[in-house]
Formats: structure tokens, C-alpha cells, sequence
């Protein structure tokens, strides 16, 4: 899944065929794929933190185009709301120059983006749910 060669809601399908009296493991590949989807640790905790709190899972790496033009691959996308997540862990001018020009141009593009920092997914969870839960809304 880390990789874009499968998706979890493929793999819950075809679970859901292959459970049965003797099939143990389909119960603990649900386990491993529950938080699955994300290229990072820190993305992997905050779908982690999506799940706990109780709120739909987002797309994960969407590719957002502007014509034939590639814009950016987001982390995680709630596409009802079109409001794009981005998990941070940069900290040189370089990267966050970057990340200030992506966050820009998909805003041009329609969507919100919000940022939440490896503190904020990792110290201030409820924070993070917090204000979630009001963009969501």
C-alpha cells in the first residue's frame, strides 16, 4: 500500500472473501492495515489519529493537477470537503519555501490546506482533533 500498488479498501475486500473458520490471519492483516496508506511514520500516526477519533479516512497521496501540469502529491485528502492535510516534518527554509508554494498553488486550484506539525500529530493529538473536526464540518 506504501508503495500505490494497492489501496486498504482493496485489500479489506478481499479479505472480507477469504475470511472463514481457520483463516486466523485475516484478523491480523486487519490489524497491520488499519493505519496503512501513508509514506511516513508520521503520516501512518495520523491516520492513527483519524481512526481513534472516529473520522472518515482520507485519501492518501493524491496527485492534484492543473492540466497536464503536475502540482503536488498531498498526504491526505478529505475529498467531500476538498480540504488537503499535509504532516510536516521539514525544517530548513529550503523545504518550507516549497511547501508554502504547493500549499499556494492548490489553493488555486479550489482546496484547503492545512498543515499539522510531527508535534502536533504526536504530543497534541486532541488539538489536532479539535480543529479536524471544525474543518470537517
Amino acid at each position: 500500500m506504501r508503495l500505490g500498488l494497492s489501496a486498504p479498501h482493496t485489500l479489506a475486500r478481499r479479505l472480507e472473501t477469504l475470511r472463514g473458520s481457520g483463516r486466523w490471519g485475516c484478523r491480523l492483516i486487519d490489524d497491520l492495515v488499519v493505519d496503512s496508506g501513508g509514506h511516513s511514520i508520521l503520516e501512518r500516526r495520523f491516520l492513527e489519529l483519524v481512526r481513534r477519533y472516529g473520522f472518515p479516512r482520507p485519501l492518501t497521496q493524491v496527485v492534484h493537477r492543473k492540466g497536464a501540469r503536475h502540482v503536488a502529491r498531498v498526504d491526505f485528502l478529505f475529498e467531500e470537503q476538498q480540504i488537503v492535510i499535509e504532516v510536516s516534518g521539514h525544517s530548513s527554509p529550503s523545504d518550507r519555501a516549497k511547501d508554502a508554494q504547493r500549499r499556494n498553488e492548490l489553493q488555486d486550484l479550489g482546496v484547503q490546506v492545512f498543515e499539522y506539525t510531527y508535534a502536533d500529530v504526536t504530543q497534541r493529538s486532541a488539538m489536532v482533533a479539535r480543529t479536524l473536526r471544525e474543518r470537517l464540518q
